[in-house]
């Protein structure tokens, strides 16, 4: 009896033990690399350090030195300036997300299950980074401790909490959008006043508000201006920039240097638990997070990474992705959170 010799695709000929299945990983870790990337809404809009070795990074937290007018003959002795230290740990288990895919099913499936699923794992890591990066902005605001950032004469916004209630952003419609424009105007007066840098202001909003704020008027461009017209509660009175960015959530508005954009990754309406504690934080009336990407910082150790193993005897593919992150606050002052409580 003859054997036929099949060209076995997935067997990797440079490797020291080929099998057929050497060359399945590097496409599904590419599947997993588009769609962590994509999904995202917060990373990138903080502070991101990778560390090659340890389990902390350390960030120095400076604040402003004086001046002042040299006198004839007088010896210039170097002028003081504060000085400390923020420390970010990594959390100390990896995240990780799975499954496992049996030979028969796959083979009997009319379409490319390997490739969604891998899919939906990068998904779900991405969802996951994001939350995390929102609980650490919210935790941010209202830190008046002494390590790291806080503590005189670093200061804080909005007195001691960094967190403003205002009932009327609950809801949908005009009057929350028009809140929303309020309190980002009195954000930036505190900001300013904080010399928080005036670029690099970031607003995140619950999807609905978002759209509020979107249909306060149509955006049209008179020269370069970008005004609002044709309808809505402030009529021909708002001024904000055109949606930039695709039809994708890195679309954003603009109003007085605050970039606004939505998210469904923050965990809004919930109260986040069951979590490391530096990233537990009830987000059960939470309507917006205001921040520059100085306010905290993120540590990572291992970026999203996938392994694959194949599991003759129950005639299957594991298959993981994982990432291991941690994060921390470094400038409280650069964070505020809208609350609307009933």
């Amino acid at each position: 009896m003859s054997y036929s010799n099949p060209i076995r695709f997935g067997t990797n000929s440079g490797a020291t033990t080929p099998t057929p299945s050497d060359l399945w990983l590097p496409v599904y870790g590419g599947e997993v690399l588009a769609a962590f990337d994509t999904a995202l809404n917060f990373a990138g809009k903080v502070k991101m350090r990778s560390i090659e070795s340890g389990t902390t990074a350390k960030f120095p937290v400076t604040w402003k030195i004086g001046s002042e007018y040299h006198e004839v003959g007088s010896e210039l002795l170097g002028l003081d300036s504060p000085l400390r230290e923020a420390t970010i740990s990594l959390d100390d288990r990896p995240l990780v997300s799975h499954f496992e895919l049996d030979d028969i099913d796959v083979a009997f499936a009319h379409f490319e299950y390997r490739a969604e699923m891998a899919a939906q794992t990068g998904k779900e890591l991405a969802k996951q980074l994001d939350k995390r990066i929102a609980c650490l902005i919210a935790k941010a605001a209202p830190d008046t401790t002494v390590t790291g950032a806080g503590g005189a004469p670093f200061p804080t916004l909005n007195g001691t909490s960094g967190v403003t209630d205002n009932t009327s952003l609950d809801a949908d419609n005009d009057s929350a959008a028009t809140a929303l424009l309020n309190e980002l105007e009195t954000a930036a007066i505190e900001f300013d006043n904080k010399d928080v840098p005036m670029d690099q202001r970031y607003c995140m909003v619950r999807p609905s508000l978002w759209y509020a704020l979107r249909n306060l008027g149509v955006p049209f461009a008179a020269n370069t201006t970008y005004t609002v017209t044709g309808g809505g509660a402030l009529n021909n009175n708002a001024m904000f920039g055109q949606p930039t960015g695709n039809t994708g959530y890195d679309q954003s508005l603009t109003h007085l240097g605050w970039q606004i954009y939505r998210s469904v990754n923050a965990p809004w309406g919930t109260n986040v638990t069951g979590v490391p504690a530096k990233y537990a934080y009830n987000f059960t009336t939470v309507w917006a997070l205001l921040w520059h990407p100085d306010c905290c910082g993120v540590v990572q150790k291992i970026g999203i990474s996938t392994e694959m193993d194949r599991d003759v005897r129950r005639q299957s593919d594991f298959m993981v992705a994982k990432m291991l992150t941690g994060g921390g606050t470094l400038r409280p002052y650069c964070a505020k959170v809208l609350t609307a409580s009933a």
